[in-house]
């Protein structure tokens, strides 16, 4: 009766090119203010997780399974820590490929920069204490968690496998897989960072919990 996707790259994914024209995006939607960057919360949270003053905290939310590109993240992150000693991986999430993500990251020597914190059912102080979000995704049919990391104010490195519909914030970069040292500069680029809260710009960009009353009225006429 209807094709209703959340991005155009996950319309053509599931229904081909010819019916992706025909389909209509509805954007998945968070609670923006939750995720709203609030200095205090981010200095408990650093200190919850012992990351100190002068620590460059670069974070990761997502399954440790083949899509989310794990292993490639960690050689990410061995290039980033060379260039920054003080460097520091957060990576949330569990998945299928948990084991020997952890073992690679001790082949590469980078292990005791790597906090492994599982899957996490509240992400907020995480995105709170990081400096800068990555997501080297293979592929993502939307990839809701870089809106969340760009709610928290933090800028992101994200792959060109990560749909554009995404980027809401001038702080978003989109980098091939495989050019890691392009991947380091763009990420070491963000030290400094002056961060703000971008709670407005989620908002007017339409991926508030305030649409879903806009949400539900359009599924009604698409399928009614």
């Amino acid at each position: 009766d209807a094709w209703i996707a959340c991005s155009r790259a996950a319309a053509e994914f599931m229904f081909g090119d010819q019916l992706a024209k025909k389909t209509q995006i509805v954007r998945n939607l968070i609670e923006a203010k939750r995720f709203a960057y609030d200095p205090g919360q981010r200095s408990i949270a650093r200190q919850k997780l012992g990351l100190l003053d002068g620590d460059f905290a670069v974070i990761h939310v997502g399954r440790l399974d083949r899509e989310k590109n794990p292993k490639e993240l960690l050689e990410i992150f061995r290039g980033i820590r060379v260039r920054e000693p003080r460097a520091r991986l957060i990576s949330v999430g569990s998945g299928p490929m948990e084991g020997e993500v952890h073992q690679y990251a001790g082949q590469l020597g980078i292990d005791e920069s790597v906090e492994f914190l599982g899957r996490q059912e509240d992400i907020v102080p995480y995105l709170q204490a990081a400096d800068v979000f990555v997501l080297p995704s293979i592929y993502e049919g939307f990839g809701i968690v870089a809106v969340e990391a760009q709610a928290a104010g933090l800028p992101c490195v994200l792959s060109t496998g990560v749909p554009e519909d995404v980027k809401v914030t001038d702080d978003v970069e989109y980098l091939p897989l495989q050019e890691h040292e392009r991947w380091t500069k763009a990420v070491l680029n963000f030290r400094g960072h002056t961060r703000i809260c971008t709670t407005d710009r989620i908002i007017s960009a339409g991926y508030d919990v305030s649409r879903i009353p806009e949400v539900i009225g359009l599924l009604e006429e698409l399928l009614l």
